[in-house]
């Protein structure tokens, strides 16, 4: 499982460059596993644990890209696509290619040196820093403004006056009304 930490920021990380080498430029990170132009999601991560946690298991990445799209009444959040971004149509096929490379690429990095190796990047791609939020976890609702991600990927947030750290799970995060 330690092996493990970080890994959808890693992922975030492998897609962010793939979109940018393809020609989107202004894509960023939202933790914990969105991609944004500006406040629109272009792309998400979705990992999921296959097998026994405790002895032989295997991990599914998801990634999920609006390439082509040019209209979506039933999303109900603010999003884009490469085509809406770029102004022309992409090639699926050769943003795969890129994104394997990437992913690749990313995925070795991880292997061989842990999440800390992507933390200084990630943070520096990360378009909340900085920014007043809230942390939405079922019913429950915290307020503070984004201070970063430690070493295994959990978000850092200023609550007040104090810091307090969130890792994965159901989260939400959401930019508040006066950020």
């Amino acid at each position: 499982m330690r092996q493990l930490e970080g890994l959808s920021l890693v992922v975030g990380l492998a897609v962010m460059h793939a979109l940018r080498k393809q020609g989107v430029s202004g894509v960023g990170l939202k933790w914990p596993n969105d991609l944004l132009v500006g406040q629109k999601k272009i792309a998400g991560i979705l990992l999921e644990l296959v097998g026994d946690p405790a002895d032989v298991c295997h991990v599914v990445l998801g990634v999920g890209i609006n390439v082509n799209m040019q209209a979506a009444e039933e999303v109900d959040q603010q999003w884009t696509s490469m085509r809406l971004e770029s102004g022309r149509v992409f090639d699926r096929n050769l943003l795969v290619v890129e994104l394997g490379l990437m992913l690749q690429a990313y995925l070795e990095r991880h292997q061989r040196d842990g999440f800390s190796a992507s933390h200084d990047e990630w943070e520096q791609n990360h378009l909340w820093q900085g920014r007043a939020v809230s942390l939405i976890a079922g019913v429950n609702q915290i307020d503070g403004v984004v201070m970063g991600i430690d070493n295994q990927g959990a978000l850092r947030l200023k609550v007040g006056d104090v810091e307090k750290v969130f890792s994965g799970g159901e989260l939400s995060l959401r930019l508040r009304d006066d950020s």
